[in-house]
């Protein structure tokens, strides 16, 4: 456990240089328009976790110019070990985005007098965050399989693929009757464990997916 904690330690120094002032202001002002412009704090809570998700790649992108994955090899690091590493580090930068994007948010709602209903707040961060997470399973493991230089052009295909089930889902949300919406909502609603307990299994799933075909592609990759 101690190398795949060192490893993830690496993983922050790789993306380190990129964590600079510049970027902040560019995010903290980018949160600010989203949040005046859509007079919600959601806006920009996803924003943020955007932003993250776009440094998952940094790792892979410098590790590949760099020469760096022949070095784990080299230093005695084990593929499995990498894959976890990876795996890990970018559990913490979702915690740390999180973490962030709820700051600058309610920030922004005490300084552009917005309203927060706690309890939406809570359940839509954490469908923002279910949401890029899966975009983030998807990504990795076609890094880990054809690395950054040839995955980068597929790789933003599931953000693609999210905003087309986003418009194909709200034009459905349009011809469905509001009777059947109602029920729809009505049953979430009185079942919210169900529901809840559905969505963590299938989201845990993708996880276990993504991790397996990660492992074996790297497994099987050639440096």
């Amino acid at each position: 456990m101690n190398k795949v904690m060192n490893f993830v330690k690496l993983d922050f120094m790789t993306i380190k240089p990129y964590l600079t002032l510049k970027n902040l202001f560019i995010v903290l002002g980018v949160a600010t328009f989203l949040a005046y412009s859509n007079k919600s704090v959601m806006a920009p809570l996803s924003m943020v976790i955007a932003f993250i998700t776009l440094y998952m790649s940094y790792p892979f992108a410098v590790g590949e110019q760099n020469g760096i994955d022949p070095l784990y090899i080299t230093l005695g690091l084990d593929r499995s070990t990498v894959v976890l590493g990876r795996y890990l580090w970018a559990f913490f930068m979702n915690v740390i985005g999180l973490i962030l994007g709820s700051i600058i948010s309610i920030a922004l709602a005490l300084i552009l007098d917005l309203p927060i209903i706690w309890s939406e707040y809570v359940l839509i961060l954490l469908v923002v965050l279910m949401i890029f997470t899966i975009v983030q399973a998807l990504q990795i493991p076609l890094y880990f399989k054809l690395g950054y230089a040839k995955a980068k052009s597929v790789a933003y295909l599931p953000f693609l693929l999210l905003s087309v089930i986003v418009i194909i889902a709200v034009n459905a949300g349009k011809s469905i009757p509001f009777e059947k919406l109602e029920a729809v909502l009505h049953f979430i609603e009185t079942n919210q464990i169900v529901v809840a307990g559905a969505a963590l299994l299938i989201w845990t799933g993708i996880m276990y997916l993504s991790f397996s075909f990660s492992s074996r592609w790297y497994k099987k990759r050639e440096f």
